[in-house]
């Protein structure tokens, strides 16, 4: 609900009001303009969460200044249906509401020299370019693996294998070169020994590399978990390292399972929660992912993608059917959401203030003050609802969010 514009929707507010008011018992809560369907999922601290898993205060990933940062979650707020539309292109995806806001540039002004806007969505056009990712700011590291503990537990989650019975027996195996001869130099001090496993019929010869069950037990004790929770807590773990530990890891799962094709690496996972490591490392180090394919053997293929932010022009923009969203709500007003395997920063609700620059005195109604458009918004809303607010339970007036207290 718009009430600070021309084109406001007062009228039907109040044909709502005068319904209510004929109402015996009647609690009217307002439906907002929630951004995405209820499939998208948040980045946490945790990992990717749907809202049915979400809590209030917990840490989420928004974007601010330019860079990713960790903040509480403020806010959740749904709708049951609304329009949505997407948008499509052969490496990128999202479904969202019309109003739903993105971080753009302008194609039409110098690159360097760009000033990031929020636009909603109904706004985009050909010139835009909407910024999906972004590094994490620097922050103390939570779990503190070294570089070089964090590249082998690349590898250990990638190539390698952890067994817990009758011991705990960790290692890694490998038959590409030149990794064979990199994790025998690089990593030799960490491994009992090397067992040279004869290349079957159209395999190649494969090592072994055995860890010391010391080091294997340390390493693990580091990452706050057992050795056979490892793979599944890995999401918790990647987002509480460091940075360097971070890029080290991310390099190290490529180099297990990734290949160069056509000029772009690739890398191949099942569905698991490594995938979903994976692509929490690669967002937190600012990399920007393609959509996740299945191959033959249902195995999720990924793509680093060079180009972004990603051009509006690029994109196939079509009006769906109605749905049920929902939105969060941070500090900075965005969030990293994660649809259909798209990972993108994205807008969130918002709360007015007088200095908001979206407002435009040319589409101001006369009865708004511009100096103080908050203040009048809440009046004119506390006006409107006074013949009901006795039977009032709650308003949520659109993806602005504000509190207004009826006395």
């Amino acid at each position: 609900l718009h009430l600070g514009t021309k084109h406001c929707a007062e009228k039907a507010v109040r044909d709502k009001i005068a319904e209510i008011r004929a109402l015996k018992n009647a609690y009217w809560i307002g439906m907002g303009d929630y951004c995405m369907p209820l499939q998208a999922e948040i980045l946490t601290k945790n990992g990717f969460k749907h809202v049915s898993q979400l809590s209030i205060g917990e840490i989420v990933l928004a974007y601010a200044d330019g860079k990713l940062k960790w903040t509480p979650l403020e806010g959740i707020y749904q709708s049951p249906s609304l329009p949505m539309i997407e948008l499509k292109s052969k490496s990128f995806y999202a479904k969202c509401s019309l109003n739903h806001t993105w971080f753009t540039t302008d194609n039409h002004t110098k690159r360097h020299h760009s000033e990031i806007i929020k636009k909603p969505t109904s706004e985009l056009k050909k010139h835009h370019r909407i910024i999906i990712t972004a590094p994490l700011e620097d922050a103390q590291a939570e779990i503190k693996l070294s570089i070089e503990e964090a590249a082998l537990l690349g590898w250990i989650v990638t190539d390698g294998y952890i067994r817990t019975k009758p011991t705990l027996n960790v290692g890694i195996a490998q038959s590409k070169e030149p990794f064979r001869t990199y994790l025998r130099t690089r990593f030799g001090h960490w491994f009992t020994k090397e067992y040279i496993q004869d290349a079957e019929k159209g395999l190649l010869e494969r090592s072994n590399f055995n860890f010391k069950t010391t080091k294997a037990r340390l390493l693990f004790a580091k990452c706050k978990t057992r050795p056979e929770d490892i793979k599944t807590e890995l999401p918790y773990i990647v987002t509480r390292i460091s940075a360097k530990a971070r890029m080290s890891m991310l390099e190290a799962m490529v180099q297990a399972e990734g290949w160069m094709e056509r000029d772009k690496w690739h890398f191949s996972q099942k569905d698991n929660p490594i995938l979903e490591a994976f692509q929490i490392l690669s967002t937190l180090c600012g990399f920007r992912l393609g959509l996740p394919s299945p191959n033959k053997e249902g195995v999720m293929q990924l793509s680093f993608i060079r180009q972004f932010p990603v051009d509006v022009a690029n994109l196939k923009i079509t009006n769906l059917s109605p749905e049920p969203a929902w939105c969060p709500k941070t500090k900075y007003g965005s969030w990293v959401m994660r649809l259909n395997g798209q990972i993108a920063i994205t807008g969130n609700s918002e709360c007015i203030t007088p200095s908001d620059k979206r407002w435009d005195i040319e589409v101001i109604s006369d009865w708004v003050e511009p100096d103080n458009i908050a203040h009048c918004l809440e009046r004119r809303v506390v006006e409107l609802l006074e013949p009901i607010k006795h039977k009032c339970l709650g308003l949520l007036e659109g993806n602005h969010e504000d509190s207004i207290r009826i006395h």
